[in-house]
């Protein structure tokens, strides 16, 4: 016969194991995370620390976590889809996203 004290504790420890799973894997997941879906113009914004690509929509700026080298030009009206990353942080501005798809948009 097992004592309370063990059924109590293996019970505290199956919850803690779950509760550090959720928070582990679901942020990595994306179940959480918004979808951002939208058109916009790729510009070059330039800091103290480097250069930052990013997307300006009409309403947000959007930080891509990799922008491909060929849509890094000036200007480029792009579509794209993404997923918010608010599990990192950059000096560039904008919402950091990690890009679906992307393709250059006709004008």
């Amino acid at each position: 016969m097992k004592d309370w004290r063990t059924v109590i504790s293996a019970r505290r420890a199956v919850k803690a194991t779950l509760a550090v799973f959720v928070l582990v894997c679901l942020p990595s997941c994306n179940i959480l995370e918004a979808e951002v879906a939208d058109f916009g113009f790729v510009k070059l914004t330039v800091i103290e620390v480097g250069d930052c690509w990013v997307i300006e929509t009409s309403d947000e700026t959007y930080l891509p976590t990799l922008l491909p080298s060929n849509l890094r030009v000036e200007g480029l009206r792009v579509q794209f889809e993404a997923s918010n990353r608010l599990d990192l942080s950059n000096p560039c501005p904008g919402t950091i996203i990690e890009l679906i798809w992307i393709e250059a948009s006709p004008e």
